[in-house]
């Protein structure tokens, strides 16, 4: 039978909590995210929905790039590895898109 709580847990625990870069994450998402939206620098200035999708273009090809270079230094020997990698690359993503998501609700 499956142990449904431990493994609601252990998502958590990967995603979350043992996720050292989620913050950075986080952070950078919601500072392209007002760079977008201000046009600062070499951006141009956007509206919220392309600021926002473009965050997660960047997380995306951030989180690939970041699987291509784990597998060329990584073996994969222990199946958690690779689920605690696509949970941490998701709760990632979801975590910038978040904080994205948030700069365009109250700029």
């Amino acid at each position: 039978m499956l142990n449904l709580r431990g493994n609601k847990m252990r998502f958590l625990e990967w995603g979350i909590t043992k996720n050292h870069w989620l913050w950075f994450h986080c952070l950078a998402g919601a500072f392209l995210s007002f760079a977008w939206l201000k046009g600062l620098w070499f951006l141009n200035e956007v509206g919220e929905q392309e600021a926002v999708r473009n965050v997660f273009l960047i997380a995306l090809v951030w989180e690939i790039g970041e699987f291509l270079w784990k597998q060329f230094i990584t073996k994969w020997d222990n199946p958690d590895y690779k689920k605690r990698f696509f949970v941490d690359a998701l709760f990632d993503i979801l975590g910038a898109l978040l904080f994205a998501f948030s700069v365009t609700l109250f700029i």
